[in-house]
Order: structure tokens, then C-alpha cells, then sequence
């Protein structure tokens, strides 16, 4: 008797266990790009949502703070996407693409003596969706 009880609190504990550490992976959070950048560590490893300023097009897939970083190639506002072509073309992306988009996936910071350029990379990417600007969406008021 006393060992069967024993089993079951143990299959209780390694299961309570095994659920927690689930939720916490498929947690999704939305963090501006700012966060992101400033602090890597906080995200490493985490499923997150940001927008901003993404290019898909012949060996670059990037998403920028803001076009302007796309501009002038400040890449420490950048962080690679490791996506491929034809799941963007599977969430209506055409390529090659240039836009605002949202997007979902985990983030993992560079390492410390890291070669890259940008602040770090999003993948096992699962949504991916355009943001329409007011201006295109017929929403501005002067």
C-alpha cells in the first residue's frame, strides 16, 4: 500500500512538473523591438511576438526596428529570422518582400564572442502576418 502511494505522488510531482515547464515554452509574449535589443538575455530562449521592418530576399532575412535601420544597415537593430522562402510564401508573403510585418517565434540571443552582426536570431517561426499601414487601410484623418 505504501508503495503504491509513494508511485503516485511521484507521478503526480513529474507530472505537475512536465505541464509547467510546456506552458512556459508555449507562453507567447509581445516585446517591442527596443526590448529586445536592450535586453537579449531576458528573451533567450522565449516565444515572443515583434513587429517592425522586415526584408526577404536572396540571402538576407532580417527584421529591422524601422526602415530607416534597413536604410543605412545598422544591424544592431536587426534581428535574423531563420525562416524559409516557401513558409513565407505559405503565409501569403511574396517574395522578394519588403514591409512592416508581425511575427511569432522563439528568440535566441547571440553569444558573447558571436561573429553576427545582428542582436539575434527568431526561429521555429509559426505566424507571420503584413501590417497594413493607415495610410493603406483608408484609416487617416487630417
Amino acid at each position: 500500500m505504501k508503495l503504491k502511494f509513494i508511485l503516485l505522488t511521484l507521478l503526480i510531482i513529474v507530472n505537475g512538473c512536465a505541464s509547467k515547464n510546456t506552458s512556459n515554452i508555449n507562453e507567447l509574449e509581445l516585446v517591442s523591438m527596443i526590448q529586445l535589443i536592450n535586453n537579449p538575455e531576458k528573451y533567450d530562449g522565449k516565444k515572443i511576438e515583434i513587429r517592425g521592418y522586415f526584408i526577404i530576399a536572396f540571402e538576407e532575412s532580417v527584421i529591422y526596428l524601422n526602415k530607416i535601420d534597413y536604410d543605412i544597415a545598422n544591424t544592431k537593430n536587426g534581428i535574423w529570422l531563420s525562416v524559409s522562402k516557401e513558409f513565407m510564401k505559405s503565409q501569403n508573403i511574396e517574395l522578394p518582400y519588403k514591409g512592416y510585418i508581425c511575427i511569432d517565434g522563439i528568440f535566441k540571443k547571440n553569444k558573447k564572442n558571436s561573429t553576427s552582426s545582428y542582436s539575434g536570431t527568431l526561429k521555429d517561426i509559426d505566424y507571420v502576418s503584413r501590417i497594413v499601414s493607415r495610410e493603406e487601410n483608408g484609416n487617416v484623418s487630417d
